[in-house]
């Protein structure tokens, strides 16, 4: 079953990914986990934005605070909860 769930989180991960690539018209392999928003280039009306797309993509609504408040990708993707 575990693995069953990294799977399926992989593959929200590469939906995500996905997003924040067209987005921000960056290349794929820099959208890691660990990487920063100021790192991709992005500023806050690309998080609006990008929140949005994210919102529709995975029928969810994210807290507009934290979304400002997140530094990472992978702190933007924890605001996904799973099953999304």
């Amino acid at each position: 079953m575990c693995q069953d769930g990294s799977m399926e989180q992989d593959r929200r991960f590469e939906e995500f990914r996905e997003i924040v690539v067209d987005l921000l018209e960056v290349e794929a392999a820099d959208v890691t986990t660990e990487v920063t928003f100021v790192e991709l280039g992005a500023d806050s009306i690309d998080l609006v934005e990008l929140a949005s797309a994210l919102e529709k993509h995975f029928q969810v609504r994210l807290d507009e605070q934290r979304v400002y408040e997140v530094e990472t990708v992978g702190e933007l993707f924890e605001m996904i909860p799973a099953g999304s």
